[in-house]
């Protein structure tokens, strides 16, 4: 497999990258002090607990959508030195209030009283959609991204923006994962470990109960290495399922977003209704493809192959899957000719034309209108701390050949896992983090993680499964038998890491 560790900077445990154009969140709507006295009973009833248990309590009249989306954001700014969030719907309290009305008449949708952070690269009409990046502080939409439209539709909340890596993690080289020039350096709830790639912000706003769920989006384990190194569940779904309507994208043929949760029953809650956001032609039949039921039932998987990652102990994570009756069995990738392999220049080529594209999207604002514009932008303020070397190597790219490579690539990653999948009969492949990322993004397939335990040192262990396409309800019936029987997630202690 590729070696991606040449791409990352590498911080001392406990070390904090700073930003002197951090935005700060602004809390100044929010009175904490009439709040405080309400929060420990709020808390002891909705700390850790599924959306259905909660959406319960709303029901039974114990606890309001105004409590509920004041209990996260107080909770918010307790633990704002995270950095997992970059600003706060200021139409929230007026929003809550609708859906308590809504609940009050029984006429709810799907989502109500689920209050959801999203990943500062969806377009949501009431804020800023910045990717983290000073040079897009005042870019709005017009409207909301048509995914947001569906979860609010289906009376979910959009409490604000969860931070990121700037630019999706693709701005400099080497990059920081977690960290964008406006929002600060998000940080792993669990102790000084890596905080996972670009989706982080929304990653540890589950975590760490700022929020029920959240979207983040990925191009290549950008949820599923955020999710797993914080003890979250989340799905990469298969390409083409969930709408990418007003995102700032990096590349069209990598890009989905997909959502973060603590449990698997809420990601498939969330999942239920995201798949149904895209317009694209086709889509419809995509879903009705997935055959999804209200609630999932126990996957009949009976044979995986396991992907053994260099460091990583796999032997418990082995006989967990042995002892729920399901067959495990070696794989490995030599059959991969890599010489071909390069998501450079798709993603070279997808940085410059699909961003021109959406700064040009007639329902967006902002002054600047493409990649060169943003270079001067932002060599001229000098508010790129790590660079812009992606930016620039993607402006000399001459992205010849482009659409035979993008097909090549594609071809490539889907006929590798084919071949392993068809060779050893097996249902899904099995590995951790975001190992594979590198073969199931170019392919489109659908990747899920969910917490299969911490290490020694307290860090979060994750297993990730990968399928063909459409796979998404077979993998999340599988992870829900995993997380039924054993329920590793434990939720960041009282007493978090304190960094300095």
């Amino acid at each position: 497999m590729p070696d991606d560790s040449i791409y990352t900077i590498e911080l001392k445990p406990g070390e904090e990258a700073n930003s002197i154009f951090i935005q700060k969140v602004n809390y100044e709507l929010f009175d904490f002090e009439a709040f405080s006295e309400k929060y420990d009973y709020i808390h002891s009833l909705v700390f850790e607990k599924t959306i259905i248990e909660i959406q319960q309590l709303l029901l039974d009249g114990i606890i309001s959508c105004i409590d509920l989306v004041k209990y996260y954001i107080y909770r918010m700014h307790q633990f704002d030195n995270y950095h997992a969030m970059i600003s706060i719907n200021p139409n929230i309290i007026n929003e809550a209030e609708i859906i308590d009305e809504k609940i009050s008449s029984g006429l709810v949708g799907e989502l109500f009283g689920t209050v959801v952070t999203l990943k500062d690269t969806i377009g949501f009409e009431a804020l800023p959609t910045t990717a983290g990046a000073y040079v897009l502080r005042n870019s709005k939409t017009l409207r909301d991204a048509n995914l947001v439209s569906k979860l609010k539709e289906e009376d979910a909340l959009i409490i604000g923006k969860s931070n990121l890596a700037e630019w999706g993690n693709c701005i400099s080289m080497p990059s920081l994962d977690g960290y964008s020039t406006l929002g600060g350096h998000t940080k792993n709830p669990y102790g000084a470990y890596e905080v996972g790639s670009s989706s982080s912000g929304s990653a540890v706003s589950v975590s760490l109960n700022l929020a029920m769920s959240s979207i983040g989006t990925e191009f290549c384990g950008s949820l599923i290495g955020p999710a797993g190194q914080n003890s979250t569940v989340s799905i990469k779904p298969s390409l083409g399922l969930i709408s990418g309507d007003l995102m700032i994208p990096l590349s069209d043929v990598l890009d989905t977003a997909g959502p973060i949760g603590r449990t698997v029953e809420d990601v498939y809650k969330v999942f239920k209704v995201m798949v149904g956001s895209s317009n694209l032609e086709g889509s419809e039949e995509l879903v009705k493809s997935l055959n999804m039921t209200e609630k999932l039932n126990y996957s009949s998987t009976n044979k995986v192959g396991v992907y053994h990652s260099i460091g990583e102990d796999m032997s418990q994570l082995i006989k967990d899957f042995e002892n729920l009756g399901i067959e495990v069995v070696s794989i490995n990738f030599d059959h991969v000719d890599w010489k071909d392999y390069d998501l450079k220049p798709i993603i070279e080529y997808g940085i410059v034309q699909n961003v021109k594209k959406y700064l040009n999207h007639p329902d967006v604002v902002c002054d600047l209108k493409n990649l060169e514009e943003i270079v001067s932008y932002n060599q001229e303020h000098n508010c790129v701390p790590y660079g812009q070397k992606v930016f620039l190597d993607a402006l000399e790219s001459k992205h010849d050949s482009i659409e035979n490579h993008i097909s090549q690539t594609k071809n490539l990653c889907s006929s590798s896992i084919d071949y392993l999948l068809d060779k050893y009969n097996l249902d899904m492949l099995l590995s951790v983090n975001m190992h594979l990322a590198a073969l199931y993004s170019p392919a489109g397939y659908p990747a899920l993680t969910v917490p299969a335990g911490y290490k020694d040192s307290g860090e979060p262990f994750a297993m990730t499964l990968v399928g063909p396409y459409l796979s998404d309800i077979k993998l999340l019936e599988t992870a829900k038998l995993f997380e039924d029987t054993y329920a590793y997630r434990r939720p960041p202690g009282t007493k978090l890491f304190e960094y300095k």
